[in-house]
């Protein structure tokens, strides 16, 4: 299944108006999490019997949100060491490529709306706007928590409104629209919730200095905070990524963050295992081992760049 992502670049690498093609590349690259939620949604919407193109639509419109709050908050984060790449493309440029994936999301969601089943319209519309709204808040959540302490807790609570919420509005929204059972939504969001806060702990430990730097709330630092009880040597070496590691590692820090993610990743599992239980067909084979393997990867980088020396 071509993503949304490979089907804009062939369009625009075949346009005489717009180049992006360098801009499409740089996030072809970069956005596996894209590709991830778009195969997330798709197999849901396949295991519940969609047809296959209501099941595309249901994934490229996931995958339009994520691309388009992606390349908007890399606008916002002009300071980031990943945004250093991406000012070789105009402002303009990169604005209207984000605006270009709503433009997408609107479209499919128009068009979703008149395939399924109109005694579930409502419930669907409900829970999609509630955690779009949830997602694009926390777009800004470094702004929100500015001057306020780090603590362990706050940044749990901070890695559920990054990436709790885009498992649950990935797997939820499918669910609803497609009439799923009561008990297998609560499983599936459940399991989606947990999965994600575990990606995105390790996604906050590939971006230590940027975190540090920006005043995000992840869960590494917060841990060495109540330790030590300041973030100060963090501050002073924010542009060393180096130094910040070998800190967070000399007070368990890391091991502390890598745990917690492990402990999500099990809970999701749990929660995945038993929504399966009983359910038959490749498309819910597939999901599970999608899920597996994505998980296994996503470790394997974490656990495998920040392993002690």
């Amino acid at each position: 299944m071509k993503t949304l992502l490979d089907k804009v670049y062939l369009d625009f690498h075949e346009s005489s108006m717009l180049d992006f093609d360098a801009l499409i590349t740089s996030y072809g690259q970069d956005k596996y999490m894209a590709k991830s939620f778009s195969i997330f949604s798709y197999l849901i919407a396949r295991g519940y019997n969609a047809s296959t193109t209501l099941a595309e639509k249901f994934a490229e419109t996931m995958e339009a949100f994520f691309l388009a709050t992606s390349i908007h908050d890399d606008i916002i984060d002009s300071r980031d060491d990943g945004e250093q790449a991406l000012k070789q493309h105009a402002l303009n440029a990169r604005i209207v490529f984000g605006d270009y994936f709503f433009i997408q999301l609107a479209v499919h969601l128009a068009e979703i709306i008149q395939e399924i089943d109109i005694n579930f319209r409502q419930a669907f519309l409900d829970f999609f706007k509630k955690e779009m709204v949830v997602v694009a808040e926390s777009q800004l959540i470094d702004q929100r928590m500015a001057g306020k302490p780090y603590t362990i807790e706050a940044s749990l609570q901070q890695a559920e409104e990054r990436g709790g919420s885009w498992g649950r509005l990935v797997m939820g929204t499918v669910c609803r629209a497609l009439g799923a059972p009561p008990a297998d939504i609560r499983l599936l969001t459940g399991a989606a919730n947990d999965f994600f806060i575990a990606l995105t702990i390790l996604d906050d430990l590939q971006d230590l200095t940027d975190d540090v730097a920006n005043g995000i709330y992840s869960l590494a630092p917060s841990h060495y905070a109540e330790r030590t009880g300041t973030l100060k040597y963090l501050q002073e070496a924010r542009g060393s990524r180096e130094k910040i590691k070998k800190e967070l590692d000399r007070t368990g820090s890391i091991k502390f963050a890598l745990k917690a993610a492990s402990e999500y990743a099990t809970a999701a599992n749990i929660k995945l295992d038993e929504f399966l239980r009983n359910k038959e067909g490749m498309y819910w084979f597939q999901m599970k081992a999608f899920f597996n393997n994505t998980s296994l990867q996503l470790k394997n980088i974490g656990g495998g760049f920040f392993a002690d020396k």
